[in-house]
């Protein structure tokens, strides 16, 4: 229904008829987890840290919340992956200028080479593209780490069994931190 959607509207609208096969790749990727809601996300986190708990394990947990890394995305590095998708990335973030105007005083325009246009209708889709590869880079790192993305949040964990556990966690902390 959704890929429907977007057919519909890319028909009507000639800016999003260049995007049409990159918008129906992510709402196919996202589709694919149809019926799993964050209530269910909590209830699978939920079981996996009781079972560790209960057999007297521990769980190291990363909570990250990218609300300010929408301000701060390199368009660079997201051209980059959106080329990914074999996409033309002439017309997207290009020319952006803004100015300060504070009490009728108004700076010179200057170039934006970072940051997401919010409240666009492309936005969410961009910022998705962005933290897209995430989930493989974590694993990338440490595939035992589990990942869930909702939106501009993760929760990354690890069961902890030795120190070389905490390290790995700690190593995907510091490659968020790089990518992102």
């Amino acid at each position: 229904m959704s890929v429907q959607l977007v057919n519909s509207i890319s028909a009507h609208y000639r800016p999003f008829s260049a995007i049409k096969s990159w918008i129906t790749i992510a709402i196919k990727k996202i589709s694919t987890n149809k019926g799993r809601s964050t209530i269910l996300q909590l209830l699978k986190i939920m079981d996996d840290w009781t079972t560790q708990f209960d057999s007297g394990g521990q769980v190291g947990v990363i909570y990250t919340d990218f609300t300010k890394a929408i301000d701060t995305v390199s368009h660079q590095r997201l051209l980059l992956k959106i080329k990914t998708y074999n996409i033309d990335t002439d017309l997207l973030l290009c020319n952006r200028k803004q100015c300060v105007v504070l009490n009728g005083e108004k700076t010179s325009w200057f170039s934006v080479l970072s940051g997401i246009p919010q409240g666009s209708i492309l936005g969410p889709l961009l910022f998705l593209t962005y933290i897209n590869d995430l989930p493989e880079l974590c694993a990338g790192e440490d595939p035992s780490s589990e990942i869930f993305l909702y939106a501009d949040d993760s929760k990354i964990y690890k069961v902890i069994r030795d120190q070389s556990d905490q390290q790995k966690l700690q190593s995907i902390l510091n490659l968020i931190k790089i990518v992102v």
